[in-house]
């Protein structure tokens, strides 16, 4: 009974509302992000046990999450601080719940993957202007100063993120665009390698070394899939050294990120 009247209560929401909202959610910090994760988790786990839809626990991934999240658990017990170790291992199993309900939106909904890369790419337009913007000004829209004089931070103040938030954004919102497209034309590819441009040069003006790092390996992995279009990657690749050569010149930072860029190109070609 209890069961039927929370689901009628939400019978009539779409879970992928709250998906798409994460994305802008991310600039706030973890607490709403992580607000929206939980939520999303919950409403699914009640959609799937009222409709009777309990197969979607039964796959691969769900018994591999369970080895591994018994694996953490088992280590907060061993570690010297229990409870301090549970703080982050016990509820880690929510992502489960999140990583299906993703799953499920993809099987049930129309356009979810373009609505997700469309939740992405705008949060990113905004980001990438208010960064160029501090870049060339010195202090972004909202009045905030480049921390440091050299390492750009955009909406995220003093916490020196930037870099790594679009290191693990942009590979999501581009998976998501190609599986979506499925049939990727050069018009599309000129498209991400030139956003990712963009975003290389925000990455590697932040000074987060190990971001850029991944933004190189997902830069080249795209160059890789794209190979067959020889012209647009030689040209590509091209104004891709031409970029770091320019930021390593003018680039306060340069001493920090040179050994990242040359380390990367040289053990990736």
């Amino acid at each position: 009974i209890y069961m039927n009247s929370l689901y009628n209560k939400f019978r009539y929401f779409n879970p992928p509302v709250l998906i798409y909202l994460i994305p802008p959610s991310l600039i706030t910090g973890p607490f709403l992000p992580d607000l929206l994760l939980t939520i999303t988790g919950i409403f699914f786990l009640i959609k799937i046990v009222y409709e009777k839809k309990l197969f979607y626990f039964n796959n691969i991934f769900t018994k591999l999450f369970l080895f591994f999240y018994s694996i953490i658990i088992l280590s907060s017990f061993l570690s010297g601080d229990i409870l301090f170790s549970l703080e982050s291992s016990l509820f880690y199993f929510r992502y489960l719940f999140f990583c299906i309900a993703i799953y499920y939106c993809i099987e049930r909904y129309n356009n979810f993957l373009k609505k997700v890369f469309q939740s992405f790419f705008i949060t990113c337009i905004f980001i990438i202007f208010d960064s160029y913007f501090q870049w060339y000004f010195g202090y972004n829209i909202l009045g905030w100063n480049i921390h440091t004089q050299t390492r750009l931070t955009s909406f995220f103040g003093e916490e020196m993120i930037l870099g790594s938030f679009f290191s693990r954004i942009i590979p999501i919102m581009f998976m998501c665009y190609i599986i979506h497209k499925k049939n990727i034309n050069n018009r599309n590819i000129i498209f991400i390698l030139g956003f990712t441009l963009l975003v290389i040069a925000l990455v590697f003006r932040s000074g987060e070394r190990a971001a850029l790092g991944y933004v190189l390996i997902f830069y080249f992995y795209l160059l890789f899939i794209f190979k067959k279009n020889i012209i647009i990657t030689f040209t590509s690749f091209i104004l891709l050294i031409s970029l770091s050569l320019s930021i390593i010149y003018f680039n306060q930072t340069k001493n920090r990120v040179i050994y990242y860029v040359l380390v990367i190109c040289f053990y990736t070609f």
